[in-house]
């Protein structure tokens, strides 16, 4: 299960979001940067340095790998975070696996 909680600087009222913001749970997370090129519009957000930043692939179809909690904890000595991010909605049908 997905825990996403949602605090005051999350609040951003013109966005609609296809998924709230949250970390991954598992090991890893690997998301196909099909929409993440520069320019297209970036459906996937990183909560960074108090705001949140789109995330940009350097190419169209490249993976952008995601640690999740569990990595986090069981490696914790390499320093590993599981970042906090959002899915804003996107004007096309997107599949999660």
């Amino acid at each position: 299960p997905v825990v996403a909680t949602r605090d005051d600087e999350d609040d951003d009222d013109d966005v609609a979001l296809g998924s709230a913001p949250h970390t991954d749970w598992g090991l890893l997370t690997l998301v196909l940067a099909d929409d993440l090129a520069a320019g297209a519009g970036s459906s996937l957000e990183l909560w960074l340095d108090g705001r949140w930043r789109p995330v940009v692939a350097p190419v169209a179809g490249a993976l952008v790998l995601n640690a999740g909690d569990y990595l986090a904890l069981v490696a914790a000595d390499l320093d590993l975070v599981s970042p906090r991010h959002r899915v804003v909605a996107a004007p096309r049908d997107r599949f999660a696996l």
